[in-house]
């Protein structure tokens, strides 16, 4: 590689009338540079893609109740899950921007946990039907607000700290009977939503909604503990 260059560069210098060995040298060192750092890169990506690879062809080949896609710079859900088996998909710290309706066609049948922390997310999509799941996991994405007709019967743990949410209707909890857990800490909740929150937390049998620390500067601590 470094005699191809240092042969184009042999070339050129002439019609660039800088045809001398410091010419030759610096841009030899500048081209070997660039050629190093891209093809550092295109390794790392390959690896990266290899083992995004694997790991899915290991669950498949083990029947693993459990995946973890995490840090690969996804942008969509992968629709290429065929595990029926699978009990926890771990999407965290990638790039997505989008639940997908989709995901409720997806063979899944048992997910119990879904993780997609540190995502692009702003919306949770309506009808989002995951019978079975227990825990999703939405922390620091752009979520605005939870939307009515989740078919989360199960749902029992619900994150969503450090996202952009400045309200939520206390009633659109009732879609979750068994929830247990809902953290919401650096939102951009009101003094008097975080109130209305509290007295139907009290409401509600075994119910803990952690506040924590709102962007607006206010410390508020859980409705219980």
């Amino acid at each position: 590689m470094k005699r191809l260059i240092f042969t184009s560069l042999l070339f050129i210098a002439p019609l660039c009338k800088a045809a001398d060995e410091q010419f030759i040298e610096e841009h030899l060192a500048n081209a070997t540079q660039v050629w190093a750092e891209n093809t550092a890169y295109l390794m790392a990506q390959s690896a990266r893609y290899v083992s995004y690879y694997y790991h899915i062809y290991k669950a498949r080949l083990r029947g693993s109740p459990l995946l973890y896609l995490t840090g690969y710079g996804l942008k969509n859900v992968p629709q290429e899950l065929n595990l029926p088996g699978l009990r926890g998909l771990d999407l965290s710290n990638n790039q997505i921007q989008i639940i997908p309706q989709e995901l409720n066609n997806l063979p899944w049948p048992w997910l119990r946990e879904l993780s997609l922390n540190n995502n692009q997310i702003q919306t949770i999509p309506q009808a989002l039907n995951l019978p079975w799941l227990e825990g999703l996991l939405l922390n620091d994405n752009k979520i605005q607000a939870i939307p009515q007709a989740l078919n989360l019967p199960r749902l029992r743990v619900l994150y969503l700290n450090n996202n952009q949410i400045q309200a939520i209707d206390p009633h659109v909890l009732d879609q979750f009977p068994d929830l247990r857990e809902l953290h919401v800490e650096e939102n951009y909740l009101t003094e008097e939503n975080i109130n209305e929150l509290r007295v139907y937390a009290d409401g509600r049998d075994d119910l803990t909604i952690t506040f924590g620390e709102q962007k607006w500067g206010r410390n508020t601590k859980g409705a219980r503990r």
